[in-house]
């Protein structure tokens, strides 16, 4: 009936609590396992729907899901593959035991248990529901404590069961349980026979940004199509594997599995020569290059490959996972869309970025870091028109480390924010100290990153850094490189005219190796463009040419324009000649501590010949 409600509440589940309802002998407690599952409630009431959910998620239950449309619930089951469904023997538009074979009819849903619940006492029909394979079956109002009860154990022998089953719930391929269990048998079998066989670690490109864009349902299902495009182009290179003398997939020991997140692994137990694991790589690589159709977005999507060979490459499970994904990993480092073979000098370098990334964190919490002062110059006059600061770190046993190492290494830790803040306040708090000794320091730049103009309230931050620090907005210049700027163009224009109005100079570094069009750029409020220092150190007529052409560029939008990586006479004359208004480089002066800025600023700083 419509209005019957499905629980007997014979007791008042605790608010907000995290066990199930309590029985005479005490507390009924699922596993945290258990409490983590996904459940479906489908009744036959919406009311009634949502007194359940609520009654469920009293009972510690975190992820419950209620409906009384078996349309809709359809649509969720085959999105969300639910741990547990809770089905009403009679819903409004079709019956719950055909709900229950439909869902026992599918392949990848029938071992999913299933509570059906009834207001009829008919018999035929309890056995019916328990002969097409529910879980159990259950007359309304269902006591709590009894309800809470069997939802433990139907769970508990699905986790078991799924455990067992060993495939991976989102995509359906093995997981990383059943995928090591054969290539031990895949090791074992290369040992005695002495043949060769490979692992190929696959992940997907950029699929945070998918994530973070579309959602985490996208991303799910862009790993589902993912996976089955995988499996029709893995199923295409059974060959490779050698033992073509087998019946069956499992006979060949050919593996394909989700080992975690967007990570998938191809196992080829038996390759005639190792260079042809490199074709499989190309095919996986090339059957990915067609869009995927993710939530009526067209999506292109590439992939990196890692390929360890064992036994050359290891001869037990850990160390060929291992170096598979070290070589993996160094393919990603170097673009989207490749695949590298496993090499020593890999595991060399992967070593070593363990080392950095420790070393970093351990850096920051000992405040080993400082900046120096690379002085700005007028092109004309030649006197000291300014400074960037540049971080550097002394590490305690490697000496100087190049922030061209460190900086990529601290944005993909996300410490480069901090770092950035550090930086920030450092150079207010210099240019402040100076203020308090009577010296007239010129405007300081300080070098943003992408990730730092994306954090909420930037902007806010920056002003109340230069008013905790005392000293003039316009003491200041943020620079920027052209990627950073057009992360997220709207949203930039808007951070930055903020930051322009209250008297912050900005700057775009490295400008003419990035790829912001004029039109773009006549929208963003700036100060001040800054020419790559590779079109100076070029000798070329096209270098030459650019570097005109952005001078001139500059100047056309009222902005100024300073040179980098000015170290010889010839370029300052080049640069003089074309009226740019100020450099940076060694032939004025490399970047310096501030003590020795302190005496560059009280010398009037004549330039340098």
């Amino acid at each position: 009936m419509a209005n019957d409600h499905p629980l007997e509440e014979s007791v008042t589940a605790p608010a907000g609590g995290t066990a199930a309802a309590p029985s005479a002998s005490g507390p009924i407690t699922a596993a945290p396992a258990a409490l983590g599952a996904n459940v479906m409630v489908l009744l036959d009431d919406e009311v009634n729907a949502g007194l359940l959910r609520d009654s469920l998620q009293g009972m510690g239950y975190r992820n419950v899901n209620a409906t009384e449309d078996p349309a809709l619930a359809r649509q969720s089951i085959l999105r969300d593959r639910p741990d547990l469904l809770l089905v009403d023997a009679t819903l409004p538009t079709e019956s719950g035991i055909d709900m229950l074979a439909w869902i026992k009819s599918d392949s990848a849903l029938k071992d999913t248990p299933v509570i059906v619940l009834s207001s009829s006492m008919s018999i035929t029909q309890k056995l019916s529901a328990l002969e097409l394979g529910a879980s159990d079956y259950l007359f309304k109002p269902v006591d709590a404590r009894e309800l809470a009860l069997r939802m433990r154990n139907a769970l508990a022998v699905s986790l078991r069961s799924a455990g067992e089953r060993q495939a991976d719930a989102l995509t359906g391929l093995d997981n990383r349980q059943r995928f090591s269990t054969v290539l031990d048998w895949a090791i074992t079998y290369s040992r005695r026979m002495g043949v060769v066989g490979a692992v190929l670690q696959i992940g997907v490109d950029r699929f945070a940004q998918v994530n973070e864009a579309l959602g985490q349902a996208a991303g799910d299902r862009l790993l589902q199509e993912f996976a089955r495009r995988l499996m029709e182009c893995v199923r295409e290179t059974d060959m490779v594997s050698g033992l073509e003398g087998a019946a069956n997939k499992a006979e060949r020991g050919l593996s394909l599995s989700r080992i975690g997140g967007d990570e998938f692994t191809v196992l080829l137990p038996v390759v005639q020569r190792a260079e042809e694991t490199a074709l499989v790589a190309m095919r996986i690589r090339a059957s990915m290059i067609r869009p995927f159709n993710i939530s009526g977005n067209d999506l292109i999507v590439t992939c990196c490959i890692g390929i360890a060979v064992f036994p050359n490459d290891g001869t037990t499970r850990d160390v060929i996972l291992g170096n598979a994904g070290i070589a993996m990993s160094h393919a990603k480092q170097q673009g989207r869309d490749r695949h590298e073979f496993y090499g020593r000098e890999m595991n060399n370098r992967s070593l070593a970025r363990l080392a950095l990334e420790r070393d970093l964190r351990l850096g920051i919490e000992r405040n080993e870091f400082s900046l120096v002062y690379q002085p700005k110059v007028g092109v004309k006059a030649g006197r000291l028109m300014g400074a960037e600061s540049l971080l550097r770190w002394h590490h305690p046993e490697r000496g100087l480390i190049s922030p061209v190492e460190f900086i990529p290494v601290a944005e993909e830790m996300d410490l480069i924010s901090p770092l950035g803040d550090w930086v920030l306040r450092t150079a207010c708090h210099q240019i402040s100290q100076w203020h308090s000794q009577g010296i007239a320091a010129p405007r300081i730049s300080v070098n943003v990153s992408a990730r730092q103009l994306q954090e909420p309230g930037f902007e806010k931050k920056v002003i109340r850094t230069l008013e905790e620090m005392q000293i003039k907005r316009d003491s200041i210049v943020l620079e920027l490189t052209e990627s950073a700027l057009m992360k997220d163009p709207d949203h930039t224009v808007f951070i930055l005219k903020a930051l322009r109005e209250a008297g912050i100079g900005i700057s775009i570094d490295d400008f003419g190796t990035g790829y912001s069009s004029l039109a773009y750029l006549r929208r963003f409020p700036l100060d001040e463009l800054k020419i790559d220092r590779s079109f100076l150190m070029e000798s070329t007529e096209d270098s030459a040419a650019i570097a005109t052409a952005i001078i001139a560029l500059g100047h056309s939008l009222r902005l100024k324009v300073v040179a980098e990586g000015v170290e010889h006479e010839h370029q300052l004359e080049f640069l003089r000649a074309r009226n740019c208004d100020e450099y940076q480089g060694f032939l004025y002066s490399k970047p310096v501590p501030a003590k020795a800025f302190e005496m560059l600023m009280r010398s009037g700083a004549q330039s340098r010949k």
